[in-house]
């Protein structure tokens, strides 16, 4: 049993802004770095917790954009977010 992470823009007047809007523009303008940090901890904070209520199996699949693989701290980030929320790596796919 599993899930993938999803990133949904609720603009306060534009409503909803579809990933294909967004996604490009944050990767342009390197803003997809802290975009993609905020989606992979809340992730694994909410696997975790899924986890602590009994579901042992649940995984949680999250997807990396190209700038992202590029960033040379990304393992370390993957790792401390691991660490902090003592999450099981196994439970985590990254595409």
């Amino acid at each position: 049993m599993g899930a993938e992470a999803l990133v949904r823009w609720e603009h306060s007047r534009l409503k909803k802004i579809p990933p294909l809007d967004f996604i490009p523009v944050a990767e342009d303008n390197n803003l997809i770095l802290e975009i993609g940090k905020l989606v992979l901890e809340e992730s694994i904070k909410t696997a975790k917790s899924i986890h602590n209520k009994g579901w042992s199996d649940f995984e949680i699949s999250v997807n990396i954009s190209a700038v992202q693989l590029l960033q040379s701290d990304l393992l370390d980030t993957i790792k401390t977010l691991l660490k902090t929320y003592d999450y099981n790596p196994n439970y985590l796919n990254l595409e």
